[in-house]
This record gives C-alpha cells, sequence and structure tokens, in this order.
C-alpha cells in the first residue's frame, strides 16, 4: 500500500487521519507518521490490513499498478449502488412512517398540518423515484462498462485512444 494511496483515498472519503485511524482501529500517531512523503506504508502487516479493511469498507478501491499505469484508488462499484439502495431504502421507510402517522391523526389533524404533511410525502415520494431512477441508471452503466471490447482500443469513459 502506498502512502500516496491512502492520502487520495482519504480524500475521496473527507476523512481527516483521526476518522481513518479510529475506523481502523490503529493510532492516530501511526497514520501521521506513515503518510507523509512518497513510497510504501511500513507499518506492520496486521495494521496495513486494518487500513486497506477500513477504506474497502468505505466504498474506497485501492488499484494496483499494473503495466504502465501506477496505483491508485477508486470508488468500488458495488459501493455506489449500495450507497444509492441504502437512500432509496431510507426514503421509502421514512414515507411509510409518514403515511402511517397521517392515516392514525387524520381525523384530528389541522386542515395545514395535513396540507403540510400532504407536500412532504409528495417531496418524499419524488425523491424516491429520483433514487430508482438512479440506481437503475447504475445498473445500466455498469452493464454498458462490463460490454466494452478488452481489446486494448478503449481504457473506458474518457480514456485516450492511441
Amino acid at each position: 500500500m502506498m502512502k500516496a494511496q491512502v492520502r487520495a483515498a482519504r480524500a475521496l472519503l473527507g476523512w481527516s487521519q483521526e476518522e481513518l485511524a479510529s475506523r481502523a482501529s490503529v493510532s492516530v500517531a501511526t497514520i501521521r507518521r506513515q503518510e507523509p512523503g512518497a513510497g510504501e506504508f511500513s507499518a506492520s502487516g496486521e495494521v496495513l490490513a486494518r487500513i486497506a479493511a477500513a477504506l474497502e469498507s468505505a466504498g474506497v478501491e485501492l488499484v494496483v499498478g499494473g503495466d504502465s499505469k501506477g496505483p491508485g484508488v477508486r470508488f468500488s462499484r458495488s459501493s455506489d449502488r449500495e450507497r444509492l439502495t441504502f437512500v432509496l431504502e431510507a426514503i421509502q421507510g421514512a414515507e411509510k412512517l409518514l403515511r402511517s402517522a397521517q392515516i392514525a391523526s387524520a381525523a384530528s389533524m389541522d386542515k395545514s398540518v395535513a396540507r403540510d404533511l400532504d407536500q412532504a410525502l409528495s417531496a418524499i415520494h419524488l425523491a424516491a423515484r429520483k433514487t430508482a431512477q438512479e440506481v437503475e441508471s447504475f445498473d445500466d452503466f455498469v452493464d454498458f462498462i462490463a460490454d466494452l471490447p478488452p481489446d486494448g482500443t478503449s481504457d473506458g469513459i474518457g480514456a485516450d485512444k492511441k
């Protein structure tokens, strides 16, 4: 694991050194001592494994360099879909709770409160539909990438052709 990879992964996630240390169950001093400069982390295998696991569980993939490309980091494909699915489920859960509250208190609810609740439910329903569309679009994008030819004519979206 390269020092630059850890710094880049933290930047993708918006994490401080303290946040990474906490999530990896290592000391902040270890991160501060290891991260600066170039080259590889020289920590123990256990510490490296904890750091890698923390980053990967947050959805960042550490990419090993090969051929003419160096090591790097990227969001893992599955984590993007998992985040969208989580958001969709949370929105749908909130919508269900509000609908239940609306039904339970319909008789005693003030008209302006009922109108506000209807507007909130409409906004939540719209958010759920848009998030569901994003999940579907993400799946279509992953299918598109999977169908790209592996013959070296393209490295994917935005790649320079040789």
